[in-house]
């Protein structure tokens, strides 16, 4: 676990007694960092609207075509090689906008981590395929910016409703009205929105 995210959670649970208490009970998340590159884009890009399981196969099966997962390697590939790994033509065409984007220059992925969360969103969602989530957690994981809240995240949504005991699960609004008590220490909240939700899933409604 990274030291930011230990002393984030430390600060708001001395701010709110219901997650220093949650804390104790489930303990805190593990981060697993991830590398702010192409490869990492393409990955969010490839884990949209499926589960974690299929989403890591198509990965290992991409990277198998690949080697390196690059925007010259995705460029140089046929459609139907990329169509074989399990990419949908949809997502064959993100991954190819994104491509596109890093060749001539419009996206320079190293020079993201000069930016500010809002300046990173607008230059990340003029991708297609790319929305706030894919943005969202490319800050979080791969540049590690402490107060991202991915609002229309369900699993942190479903996360919240058993930490706050709500009786339904919130909109991506409500959620962005509760992450704001979080600011600026989000990210931290997040990961342990998620932490929270996997070990309360056998909770009963």
């Amino acid at each position: 676990m990274s030291v930011w995210i230990k002393s984030d959670l430390e600060i708001l649970g001395g701010r709110h007694v219901h997650i220093a208490r949650a804390v104790e009970q489930v303990g805190a998340p593990i981060f697993k960092t991830r590398k702010p590159n192409f490869a990492t884009l393409a990955d969010l890009i490839i884990q949209q609207q499926v589960s974690v399981a299929a989403a890591r196969s198509i990965k290992n099966r991409l990277a198998g075509l690949l080697t390196d997962i690059t925007a010259d390697t995705v460029m140089a590939a046929m459609d139907k090689d990329l169509r074989a790994v399990g990419l949908s033509a949809q997502k064959v065409t993100y991954i190819r906008d994104l491509s596109h984007h890093v060749s001539d220059g419009r996206l320079d992925i190293a020079a993201l981590k000069k930016l500010d969360e809002i300046e990173i969103e607008k230059k990340l969602t003029q991708i297609k395929g790319i929305g706030r989530w894919t943005a969202e957690n490319y800050m979080l994981f791969a540049l590690q910016r402490r107060n991202v809240w991915p609002a229309h995240d369900l699993a942190l949504q479903e996360g919240m409703r058993k930490l706050k005991k709500l009786k339904t699960r919130p909109t991506p609004k409500e959620m962005d009205v509760i992450g704001a008590r979080y600011a600026p220490h989000r990210s931290a909240m997040a990961l342990f929105g998620w932490h929270y939700h996997e070990n309360k899933k056998g909770e009963v409604r």
